[in-house]
Formats: structure tokens, C-alpha cells, sequence
């Protein structure tokens, strides 16, 4: 199974996050509860399975000793943000415009056959 670029990214992050908590000497259940949060989190921020918000990041860098670093991560997570763009966005307004695109190509391939739109 391939994966898209945004979830490349956020793979990447979650291992720099990983090298960063590591460097420290920190478990991740050990950073979970310097956090406050759930050790699921720190997992899923790792594995690239969820996308940390900017408190987030604010909170890991500190709690790992790297508050230096916070606006380079900043900057790669809002990059990882701009590369996701649910469904949802893109079809608001539903979807008999994208249908109506791709109907000449439909046309095309498939001479004769009925037209649904």
C-alpha cells in the first residue's frame, strides 16, 4: 500500500519527534505524563497516524528540553496541514459540477451508452 505525500510527511515529523524524545531520554509514557495527555498520542504523533496541533508541538519541545526548535516544527506541521485537504473542502458544493467534467471523456470512451447526471 502507497502512501500520499502528506502522510509521508507526517511519518517524517512523527520521527523527528521520536529522535527528539529519545535524545531526552524520555519513554513515550514517560512524555505522556509530563504532557498530560494520553500515551496513545505520543504513538500516534510518532507513527505519522495523527497530526500534532501547535500546542502540541509547543508542549513536546518543551517537555524534551528543544523550546529552541519550536518554530522549525511549527513550520513543518503547518506544511503537513496545507497538504491535507478533506473531500468534504474540495466538494462542497457537490458534485454535479466534477461529474459534468469528466463526462466527455465518459462520452469518448463510451459511445452510445446513457448519460446519468
Amino acid at each position: 500500500m502507497t502512501s500520499s505525500a502528506s502522510d509521508q510527511a507526517k511519518e517524517a515529523i512523527g520521527q523527528r519527534f521520536r529522535s527528539l524524545r529519545e535524545a531526552r531520554g524520555l519513554t513515550g509514557r514517560g512524555l505522556a505524563a509530563a504532557a498530560g495527555w494520553h500515551p496513545t498520542k505520543i504513538s500516534k504523533i510518532e507513527r505519522g497516524r495523527m497530526t500534532p496541533s501547535a500546542e502540541d508541538v509547543r508542549v513536546w519541545l518543551d517537555r524534551c528540553g528543544a523550546s529552541d526548535q519550536e518554530e522549525e516544527f511549527q513550520a513543518a506541521v503547518a506544511g503537513v496541514r496545507e497538504m491535507y485537504i478533506p473531500w468534504h473542502h474540495l466538494e462542497y458544493a457537490g458534485l454535479r459540477s466534477p461529474q459534468a467534467k469528466v463526462m466527455p471523456v465518459w462520452d469518448s470512451a463510451h459511445p452510445g451508452a446513457p448519460r446519468r447526471l
